[in-house]
């Protein structure tokens, strides 16, 4: 087990370095959160956590691939919030989902990353997800939503 998480570790450090992201990232511990490449994830991206509990961000290069620049940058944001906000040990399922979107565009206008005429572009793509499930807002009302977060600068 232990030669499998010390391989684990050297292969998320290697696809961590090779990848552009939202830096700074960091838990609600204050751990640095890794982006890792992951595949056929079958989504666009996947906040998770390593077998020794150090926290990844896991994403699909596919899915990401027909979004904007501003909106591959929004959903890693979104990721890190899920680790910031301590969704994984908190029991918001529905809400933990604006929680994150919220904190990514906050975060990311806060720190200059994005600026507001960035969000037409971000909402164009959410858009484009449709129905939603059972934790995620249908693609029209979730983009609508980004413009109402709280504390947006």
């Amino acid at each position: 087990m232990r030669v499998i998480t010390v391989f684990f570790l050297i292969c998320l450090a290697a696809s961590a370095a090779a990848q552009v992201t939202y830096e700074g990232c960091r838990d609600f511990r204050g751990i640095l959160v890794a982006s890792v490449l992951q595949p056929n994830l079958g989504d666009v991206a996947m906040a998770t956590y390593a077998p020794n509990g150090w926290p990844v961000i896991l994403y699909d290069p596919a899915v990401l691939s027909w979004m904007a620049p501003q909106t591959r940058l929004f959903f890693y944001a979104h990721e890190c919030g899920h680790h910031a906000l301590a969704h994984s040990i908190r029991n918001v399922p529905f809400a933990a989902e604006q929680e994150a979107d919220c904190f990514g565009i906050r975060e990311l206008m806060r720190n200059g990353r994005l600026r507001r005429s960035d969000l037409p572009v971000i909402q164009a793509d959410i858009v484009r997800f449709g129905r939603g499930d059972w934790t995620h807002l249908p693609g029209p009302q979730r983009a609508i939503n980004l413009t109402q977060c709280p504390g947006l600068p």
